[in-house]
């Protein structure tokens, strides 16, 4: 299963959906996460914070949404 994670939106919304301690637990358990990219900064984590724990990094928002989907 794949977590997409976007970026916040919302205006002097300082918080990410997941953090980098979080996502690493996800992946342990077999989950797949991406994020957009530039999605933790408000909150102090980078993009590299989150591909040190095995996230994939997503360019933009669209590309997020995208790989959330599944066809069978």
């Amino acid at each position: 299963m794949i977590i997409a994670v976007p970026k916040e939106t919302k205006f002097k919304e300082n918080r990410v959906a997941i953090t980098p301690t979080v996502a690493k637990e996800i992946i342990s358990k077999g989950f797949q996460v991406i994020i957009e990219a530039g999605a933790g900064l408000n909150s102090y984590y980078n993009d590299d914070n989150y591909t040190a724990v095995g996230c994939k990094i997503a360019s933009n928002s669209n590309e997020v949404l995208q790989s959330g989907r599944c066809c069978t």
